[in-house]
This record gives structure tokens, C-alpha cells and sequence, in this order.
């Protein structure tokens, strides 16, 4: 049995809050978002936006006792959305399509510690981008942009989360902006320079992936 639990949340900060609580409880979530208001993508991310996403999974029990705890941990005045059976597999299967960013022609999925997400919410909405949404319990953020502004996008987000450990990968983008901004992460200097030599041992011609992971 599988059933996904909607909560309306109006702020990243509201719903990390909701998302860290369940995570840390006895609940075993197997799938946590968050879709803000702001998001597009078709009637089906429709339904979701403006709301935290719980997946939950077993005996049908053990799935309804964990739906009534949700419930009880909230106010009494919040009423949880509650999609059972295809209707929660179409849910997860659009998030991890990225259908809520998927008509943008750049998308890039950020990883990060989910205390780092308001952060990045706060650099988007200062660029006045909203198409994004909070996956992996807010460890993934996935954004859609167009590409006028993506290299410096992407350079400042790099910059924000390299002091806790984060990356972007450029996931869709034309071929020059992959160029320029590069697809990953680069690693600290360090760790390229490791990392580097180890290519070097293993793969001397420069054959597998030239130019994508190191320089060519």
C-alpha cells in the first residue's frame, strides 16, 4: 500500500520545518517535497502546488495509522490531502521527471544540506525566478529558468553552497552554456588535482568523457 499526504505550506521555511519534523520521526517517510505555489507543469502539479508531499508505504494499517499521526501532529484547523494508489505513483513520477520545471529550457538540480534551502530560495526570489521546487526532504532543489541569466545564476549558486558542501549540475541547458558554466561542480583544487592524476593512470589517451568531467 502507498499513499502520498499533502499539507499546505506557503514558505520554504514552513515547509522545511514540516519535512525535517517528519523525517526525524518514527513515521519512515519514503518520499518527502515540497512544490511551491509559484510552480507550472499541467493539471497534475497543479494538484500539488503550495504543499508539502509525504510518501508513506506498507500494510495498509501501518499506511492509515501513519496518515492519522500526520494528522495529529498538525493544527487541528489543517486538513491533509491524502492520493492513494495511482494517483501517488503519477505524483513521484512527475517530481522525479521534474515536471514542475520540465518546460524550462535550463534546469539544474542543486544538492544541499536541507538547512541551506532558504538560502537558495532567497537568491532565486531576489532574481525573481519561481519555477523550483524542494525534493529528498529539501536535499535537491530543482530549478527551470530561461537562459539569459543561467551562467550567472549558476556561478552564484556555486559560490553559496561550497562552504557546506553542495553542488549544481547543470541537468538540460544548450551546449554553449554547458560550456561555459560547465556541467558540475567544480571540485575544490585540491581534490581536481587528485582526482586528475587518477584519470591520468587510468585513462592516459584522454578517451572517456573528454572535456565533460576534466578539461580536454
Amino acid at each position: 500500500c502507498v499513499a502520498t499526504v499533502g499539507v499546505a505550506a506557503n514558505s520554504v521555511t514552513s515547509a522545511l520545518a514540516l519535512l525535517i519534523r517528519i523525517a526525524s520521526s518514527p513515521l519512515s517517510p519514503t518520499g518527502l517535497a515540497w512544490v511551491p505555489e509559484t510552480s507550472s507543469g499541467g493539471a497534475l502539479v497543479n494538484d500539488i502546488r503550495g504543499r508539502c508531499l509525504l510518501r508513506f508505504e506498507g500494510t495498509e494499517s501501518g499506511v492509515n495509522e501513519r496518515i492519522a499521526a500526520v494528522s495529529r501532529l498538525l493544527e487541528p484547523v489543517v486538513q491533509p490531502w491524502v492520493w492513494g494508489g495511482s494517483e501517488s505513483a503519477a505524483i513521484w513520477r512527475a517530481l522525479r521527471d521534474a515536471a514542475p520545471v520540465a518546460t524550462s529550457p535550463v534546469v539544474l538540480k542543486l544538492s544541499l544540506p536541507p538547512t541551506a534551502s532558504p538560502a537558495v530560495a532567497n537568491a532565486l526570489a531576489a532574481r525573481q525566478l519561481q519555477c523550483w521546487y524542494l525534493d529528498a526532504g529539501g536535499a535537491w532543489i530543482w530549478i527551470g529558468m530561461e537562459t539569459g541569466a543561467a551562467v550567472e545564476l549558476v556561478q552564484a549558486l556555486r559560490d553559496l553552497l561550497r562552504p557546506v558542501g553542495g553542488s549544481v549540475i547543470i541537468m538540460r541547458a544548450p551546449a554553449a552554456l554547458k560550456s561555459t558554466a560547465g556541467v558540475l561542480t567544480p571540485p575544490a583544487p585540491a581534490l581536481a588535482a587528485l582526482t586528475g592524476r587518477l584519470k591520468q593512470s587510468f585513462d592516459p589517451l584522454a578517451l572517456f568523457n573528454p572535456g565533460r568531467l576534466y578539461p580536454a
